[in-house]
């Protein structure tokens, strides 16, 4: 428990039978830390993407290749997740609005 103090495990009693029923429960509040990042393929629909991606790439750092990449990876994380949180943060809700818009329309032709 100690390596997973956001879940509690309780074993019920078997009664009469052999086996016993085994509860998992994961704290909801618990903070797994910032949520990794992911490329969507909408982020190239974005008008400023080219842009924003050769800006990005293009920043100089210092050191050897490896590192100089790696470096250059991280600017283009950072600036696509800024381009993430100004436009497109609520995507799920917009997504959920879409669904419902068609149904909402037939709803006021009835």
């Amino acid at each position: 428990m100690q390596l997973f103090p956001h879940q509690e495990a309780e074993f019920l009693d078997p009664g009469v039978s052999d086996h016993c029923a085994g509860l998992l429960t994961i704290k909801k509040d618990f903070n797994f830390g910032p949520k990794p990042f992911k490329f969507h393929g909408f982020f190239m629909s974005h008008n400023d993407f080219p842009q924003l991606l050769h800006k990005a790439w293009s920043t100089k750092f210092q050191g050897d290749p490896t590192r100089t990449f790696c470096l250059k990876l991280k600017e283009v994380k950072t600036t696509l997740k800024l381009l993430n949180k100004k436009e497109f943060w609520d995507i799920s809700i917009k997504t959920i609005h879409a669904q419902e818009a068609p149904y909402s329309a037939q709803r006021q032709l009835q």
